[in-house]
C-alpha cells in the first residue's frame, strides 16, 4: 500500500506544473525581484571576504576547472615520481618494472587529459562566448 501511495505522489508531483511568482520590492532602486535584491545583498556582503562573484555560468565553470586541474596535475606528477622510484628500485624484477611502466603510462595519459580538458573548457566557455558576443 505504501509503495503504491509513494508512486502516486511522485507521479502527481512530477505532473503538476511548477508555479513561480516573482515579487517586486517597492521603494528599491528600480523594480527588482526577490532574486535580484538577494543577489545584490550577497554581493555587498561578500566584498572583502576573498569569495568572488561570477557574472556568467562560463566564468563559474572556468573557476572550478582552474581550481581542480592543478590538483589533478599534481597527482599525475606524483604518479610519475612514484613510478620512477619503483623503476629505479626494481633491481631487474620484471613484475615491478611492468608495474612502474604501467603507472608511467597512466600518469602521462592523465596529464594529457588535463591539458585537453583545459583546452576544451577554455574553448567552449571563453573563446566561443566571446566569438558569439561580437
Amino acid at each position: 500500500m505504501t509503495k503504491k501511495l509513494t508512486i502516486v505522489l511522485i507521479i502527481a508531483y512530477l505532473c503538476l506544473p511548477a508555479m513561480v511568482h516573482a515579487q517586486v520590492f517597492e521603494g528599491l532602486d528600480g523594480d527588482k525581484t526577490d532574486t535580484q535584491a538577494g543577489t545584490d545583498f550577497l554581493k555587498d556582503q561578500l566584498t572583502d571576504t576573498g569569495i568572488t562573484h561570477t557574472d556568467t555560468f562560463s566564468d563559474l565553470i572556468i573557476k572550478y576547472i582552474n581550481f581542480i586541474l592543478p590538483y589533478i596535475t599534481l597527482a599525475a606528477f606524483a604518479g610519475l615520481v612514484w613510478s620512477g622510484f619503483l623503476y629505479v628500485t626494481s633491481y631487474g624484477d620484471d613484475e615491478q618494472i611492468t608495474k612502474a611502466k604501467t603507472i608511467i603510462m597512466w600518469s602521462i595519459v592523465g596529464l594529457l587529459l588535463v591539458i585537453i580538458s583545459f583546452a576544451v573548457v577554455r574553448l567552449f566557455t571563453v573563446d566561443l562566448v566571446k566569438g558569439l558576443n561580437k
